[in-house]
């Protein structure tokens, strides 16, 4: 159900009933392979990219290229009357980002590429936008995605843009833009989050006084309560030199970067001028011989799948419990670094982290043996935890168990991702960014509301099918009452 939007079926069962827990691993080997799981994998990662902003409204996507670079997205896209192209196009776009994770990890590529990739991917739809030359089996298919180049013109003449992964994916330079005063350090901050596993801001969270940086004429170089961060933020803004400061994803060969700034580059290693015109691959090939670059990618999967974050490390020792915070701190972090170097050995093939969280007891314990004290409770408070589903899971749950979906009635789409899916918890990756983890007063409303709805529709619809190929009432009839509400009590 949770990586597959399915139940398991007879000789799933059976084998693992048969072979036992040693057939567990290929077994989720195997969901890795599912076209299910593409679209899971998909939803884990715009939790943390948000590039799904892009989906919300056709041509939103179009509407962030420059016309001059990427002439279609002027009169030419302004012309199409069709709102269904309209949408492929849109769609092949904003999905950019998330279809090359899907790229990398359906060719077991390595995971690195997700900022080192000399290539992007598009479909037949993005592909004319990008001035990409490709090839596609079928012109018509907007799922078919491959590897291609972007190209731009820029003072006339059609050139190759860089490409350092999803970092110079048009999509992500916008969602995450900079101004002429901010020069990309919230493009920094964002890297160094999502990449890195570092939250720049809590290293800069302490009292500060505002007056301080009034007697310096450069703060962030000469103050120390500023350099803390910006030393560490500065270096790394300067990936994205070349970019406007105001049309994200304009790429400008010629511009010159600040003097007044630290110097590009990434930790303690300067970048070259000579480097400048090629800067985020070089920040890309930093990035992914980084070991946080490999403790991030854990940090986002372990999230997706258990619908809680990593723990922090417990820093203030008069917290109550800190002894049993840190312990379960240790036991986390543990088990990450055993799945890193897992990855690692996998040439980073990041199904080998989907499938060791999954094995491992942050996913599946269920219960102890015995209901623990206060303190012993602090240290198992990660393990095995439950989790509200996001509206997509709870859709695909429903579907799978039921037969059906729980559709609205005037265009059969699915309730959960359209009337109700901002209600029960989802995010529309421009405004509402973070997930619910707790359910609400509007939520039970909702679950109340499926689950009569869904009952009555499912269960006249199993009747009117075959016996063996019902979900839910395979041994009944309909003139059997007895056998029903058995079978009802039973279930």
């Amino acid at each position: 159900l949770h990586l597959a939007y399915r139940l398991p079926t007879a000789s799933e069962s059976e084998e693992l009933a048969d072979a036992g827990e040693d057939a567990l691993p290929d077994m989720v080997d195997d969901l890795l392979k599912e076209d299910a799981f593409y679209a899971r994998i998909k939803d884990i990662f715009n939790d943390r990219l948000l590039t799904d902003r892009y989906l919300n409204y056709t041509g939103y996507a179009v509407n962030q290229l420059n016309e001059d670079m990427y002439p279609k997205s002027g009169v030419e896209w302004d012309a199409i009357e069709d709102e269904a192209l309209r949408q492929k196009i849109n769609r092949g776009l904003a999905r950019e980002p998330l279809e090359f994770v899907v790229h990398l990890l359906k060719n077991d590529r390595p995971f690195t590429e997700i900022v080192t990739a000399d290539y992007t991917v598009v479909n037949p739809f993005s592909a004319p936008y990008y001035n990409a030359e490709a090839q596609f089996a079928d012109p018509t298919d907007e799922n078919e995605f491959v590897q291609a180049r972007r190209r731009a013109f820029i003072d006339g003449a059609l050139v190759d843009t860089p490409h350092a992964g999803i970092l110079t994916s048009p999509m992500w330079l916008n969602r995450y833009p900079t101004t002429p005063t901010n020069r990309n350090r919230h493009r920094a901050r964002m890297v160094l989050d999502i990449f890195l596993a570092t939250d720049i801001l809590k290293v800069g969270d302490r009292p500060l006084d505002p007056t301080a940086a009034t007697r310096y004429a450069n703060p962030t170089r000469a103050d120390p309560s500023c350099s803390a961060c910006h030393k560490v933020i500065d270096p790394l803004a300067g990936t994205f030199q070349k970019y406007d400061d105001y049309d994200p994803e304009r790429y400008q060969p010629n511009r010159e970067w600040h003097n007044d700034m630290d110097a590009p580059g990434f930790g303690k290693e300067e970048m070259t001028v000579e480097d400048f015109g090629k800067a985020p691959e070089w920040t890309a090939k930093h990035i992914a011989t980084d070991p946080r670059f490999v403790q991030a990618m854990i940090r986002i999967v372990y999230q997706g799948l258990t619908g809680r974050p990593p723990l922090d490390y417990p820093a203030d020792t008069k917290l109550p419990h800190y002894a049993q915070s840190l312990v379960a701190w240790n036991a986390q972090d543990s088990t990450f670094r055993l799945v890193g170097e897992k990855f690692v050995d996998s040439n980073f093939n990041l199904k080998v982290v989907i499938r060791e969280l999954v094995l491992s007891p942050y996913f599946r314990a269920a219960h102890v043996t015995e209901k623990p004290d206060a303190e012993r409770a602090v240290e198992l408070a990660e393990i095995g935890t439950e989790r509200l589903s996001t509206p997509m899971l709870l859709a695909r749950k429903i579907e799978a168990v039921t037969g059906m979906p729980w559709t609205r009635g005037w265009d059969r789409n699915d309730q959960l991702m359209t009337n109700f899916h901002i209600l029960y918890g989802g995010i529309d990756s421009e405004t509402i960014n973070k997930r619910l983890s707790v359910p609400n007063g509007v939520m039970a409303s909702v679950q109340w509301r499926m689950a009569n709805e869904v009952s009555c529709n499912s269960t006249a619809t199993d009747f009117n099918k075959p016996k063996d190929a019902r979900t839910l009432f395979r041994k009944v009839e309909l003139d059997d009452p007895r056998l029903l509400v058995d079978a009802l009590e039973e279930a």
